[in-house]
């Protein structure tokens, strides 16, 4: 009867761990976890940053924006392998909500696009031709 009560145990304890890392596999496959550990690290920009980084389009690539970027770099990274997964759940309740619910993601997913779409423009200036791609490709996909 013991060694029933052990086994018995041991294969609940043995299916309950599996449940668990298929779980964590799942989260970790999350595109949205991954983009707001990117948001989370970004600095705060100052007015002056915010409004380089509303006209990435046409800034000059001088220091300023090179900078910018490059504080970045790990929100940046962290979106590449954000878009490299397949699955993007932000989790919102739309049921629960409504439309009132917010979107608090928006406005870092906006300034990380542009820092993206700001250092695919300056790789390009280098000669960075597929990195440049890759960063732009990267911030369509966190994008849609």
């Amino acid at each position: 009867m013991l060694r029933a009560l052990i086994a018995t145990m041991a294969l609940l304890v043995l299916l309950l761990g599996r449940a668990s890392a298929d779980d964590n596999q799942q989260l970790r496959a999350n595109a949205a976890l991954k983009y707001w550990r990117g948001f989370a690290t970004m600095q705060k920009f100052t007015p002056e940053e915010e409004k380089l980084l509303a006209n990435f389009l046409t800034v000059p690539l001088d220091n300023r924006a090179k900078d910018i970027v490059t504080k970045a770099e790990y929100a940046l990274r962290l979106m590449h392998y954000g878009a490299a997964l397949p699955h993007c759940d932000w989790a919102v309740d739309w049921k629960e909500e409504g439309v009132e619910g917010l979107l608090p993601q928006l406005i870092a997913a906006r300034s990380l696009t542009s820092i993206a779409c700001l250092r695919a423009r300056i790789r390009f200036a280098e000669g960075k031709n597929a990195e440049a791609i890759d960063d732009a490709v990267a911030a369509l996909t966190l994008c849609h």
